[in-house]
C-alpha cells in the first residue's frame, strides 16, 4: 500500500493507495518513511474498524487514466462523501504531548507504534475521533511552527464546561472557556503543547453542531 502526502504546518494528510511496502528493519528507513507506514497503518485499521475497507481488494488503482477510474462529465459536480476523518500530527516531544492529549484532555490509547524499542508514533481515540501523534525527527528543524492556520473541531455530547474544569483541576490551560456560540452550540478553545489548536463544541439542546 502507498501513500499520497502533503503536509503543511506539521499536519500530514493521507491518500491510501497502493503498493507501499513496510520499511525494512535492516535497512536505514528515514523517519518520515516510518511515519508514513504508521500513518497508512492506521488509517487502513480505521477503515476496517468502519467496515469501509476489503484487505483482499486492495490492489484496486484509482489514479486517474485507469479504467476504475471516472472523472465528473461536463457539469456535473464532483462530491465526497466522507464517514469519519483521522488527523496524523507531527509533535516535538512525543512522551510531553502523549500526556497532553491523554491526561488533561481525555482521549485513550490506541495503539503505540514503536520501532526497535523506541517510542514512534501513538494512535490515539476518543469516542469516533482519531488522532495520530508522531515524534519529530528535527529535518525541518525543532523550532518549526506548527499548526497555524488550522483549527480542528471536535463535536461531542460530553458536557464541555466539565471538561474544562478537569482540564484546569488537572494543571492544563484553555485558549479560550467555554462559551455560547451561534446556531446553539456551546465551545471551548485548546492548544496543545506544538500549536495545534482545537475546539470542542456541544450542541445546545435545538442546537446545530
Amino acid at each position: 500500500m502507498s501513500s499520497g502526502r502533503r503536509e503543511t504546518a506539521g499536519i500530514r494528510l493521507i491518500v491510501v493507495s497502493t503498493g507501499f511496502q513496510r520499511p525494512s528493519r535492516g535497512a536505514r528507513s528515514s523517519s518520515a518513511a516510518l511515519r508514513a507506514w504508521y500513518a497508512v497503518e492506521y488509517i487502513t485499521d480505521l477503515a476496517e474498524d468502519y467496515g469501509q475497507l476489503d484487505r483482499t481488494h486492495q490492489t484496486t488503482s484509482m489514479a486517474p487514466g485507469t479504467p476504475e477510474f471516472s472523472p465528473p462529465r461536463s457539469g456535473e459536480v464532483a462530491t465526497i462523501h466522507g464517514e469519519s476523518l483521522a488527523a496524523s500530527l507531527t509533535v516535538k516531544d512525543l512522551q510531553r504531548s502523549l500526556a497532553w492529549y491523554t491526561d488533561l484532555v481525555g482521549f485513550q490509547v490506541d495503539r503505540r507504534h514503536e520501532r526497535d524499542g523506541k517510542l514512534m508514533a501513538v494512535s490515539l481515540r476518543a469516542g469516533n475521533v482519531r488522532l495520530l501523534i508522531n515524534q519529530d525527527d528535527g529535518a525541518k528543524g525543532w523550532d518549526r511552527a506548527k499548526g497555524e492556520g488550522l483549527s480542528l473541531q471536535i463535536t461531542t455530547s460530553s458536557d464541555v464546561d466539565a471538561i474544562a474544569s478537569r482540564i484546569k483541576q488537572r494543571g492544563g490551560t484553555l485558549a479560550a472557556e467555554p462559551t455560547d456560540m451561534p446556531r446553539g452550540v456551546r465551545a471551548m478553545r485548546l492548544q496543545d503543547p506544538d500549536g495545534f489548536k482545537f475546539v470542542i463544541s456541544q450542541p445546545k439542546s435545538g442546537g446545530t453542531p
